[in-house]
């Protein structure tokens, strides 16, 4: 019997709008921090998990770092 495999949305972020952040951020943000942050964006009610806590801190989003922070 072969098992079906859970579908997954993916969601490709509007290049502009991840060059548009990254110029506003330069040079802290990068191409992956742009995608997280556009997606957060269009996803409300969400959090960004991260490893990168300091950059995170300067775009104003809500994350969750391994230093078990957690901000608005």
């Amino acid at each position: 019997m072969i098992e079906q495999l859970p579908t997954f949305i993916l969601e490709d972020p509007e290049p502009l709008k991840v060059l548009e952040l990254m110029r506003r951020y330069a040079p802290r943000m990068d191409y992956a921090d742009a995608c997280a942050v556009l997606l957060f964006l269009a996803h409300k009610n969400s959090v960004v998990v991260t490893t990168d806590h300091r950059d995170f801190a300067t775009y104003k989003v809500p994350f969750i770092s391994p230093k078990g922070s957690f901000h608005f």
